[in-house]
C-alpha cells in the first residue's frame, strides 16, 4: 500500500449490520468494496488511523450496541 492509508475491513453479522455499515458510507461519505461475499466491506482510508477516529465513532453515533451488529475484522 502507498500512500500512508489504512484499510479496515467490517462484517456485518445480521441485517442490521448492513444497514449501519450502509449509513456509515452514507453518512461518511465513504466507499467500500464486498469482500468474499461474507458481508465483509473493505475501506480504503487515506490517513493511517483514519478509521478508528472516523468510522467506529460513526458507528457508535447510530448505533451506541454496533458491536452486536458489525465485527471489525482488521486487528487494531
Amino acid at each position: 500500500m502507498t500512500g500512508g492509508g489504512s484499510i479496515l475491513q467490517y462484517q456485518a453479522l445480521d441485517d442490521r449490520g448492513d444497514e449501519l455499515l450502509d449509513q456509515v458510507e452514507a453518512q461518511g461519505d465513504l466507499g467500500s468494496s464486498d469482500w468474499r461475499g461474507e458481508r465483509i466491506r473493505e475501506y480504503h482510508l487515506p490517513r493511517p488511523g483514519s478509521g478508528k477516529e472516523g468510522i467506529e465513532p460513526l458507528l457508535a453515533s447510530i448505533e451506541p450496541d454496533w458491536q452486536q451488529h458489525v465485527a471489525r475484522i482488521t486487528p487494531r
